[in-house]
């Protein structure tokens, strides 16, 4: 976070917080294009399989 290279976006239901996502920037010589890595996906116990994931 301090190097700014990730976004880390938070999913709220009413106003709990209930997961996350952290994406990284990258290039893909194979591709020639941007791409996204997804490295981490959070999501708590009592929103799993509700489509959070998903959304």
């Amino acid at each position: 976070m301090i190097n700014n290279d990730s976004i880390i976006f938070l999913v709220y239901d009413n106003k709990t917080a209930c997961g996350f996502i952290q994406l990284y920037f990258s290039y893909s010589s194979l591709a020639i294009s941007p791409t996204i890595i997804l490295n981490d996906l959070y999501i708590i116990k009592s929103h799993k399989r509700c489509g959070v994931a998903t959304h």
